[in-house]
């Protein structure tokens, strides 16, 4: 991590307002720019692995239902509660 990196990066930034007395906010962090606070150093093999994703089961969908109104144009019987295949 950063902490343990030989190369100056936003955790010496961040401790370096710290130690000055300054207030450090989400928005100083944010400010250092996207992807971290650890810049990539030259003995880090390259490219890196992905992370792998974990295994995600599909889903299943049983019904859906877009409803909206009174439902007094069909006449009748609601179609909201209407049976469907005897269900």
């Amino acid at each position: 991590g950063c902490a343990r990196s030989p190369k100056e990066n936003g955790f010496d930034w961040v401790l370096d307002r710290l130690i000055a007395g300054l207030d450090v906010t989400a928005g100083d962090i944010a400010g250092m720019g996207v992807g971290g606070l650890l810049m990539e150093i030259p003995t880090r093999p390259q490219p890196r692995e992905p992370a792998p994703h974990p295994a995600r089961s599909a889903l299943k969908v049983d019904i859906v239902l877009l409803a909206a109104g009174r439902s007094s144009r069909m006449g009748g019987p609601n179609k909201l509660l209407a049976l469907f295949d005897g269900e």
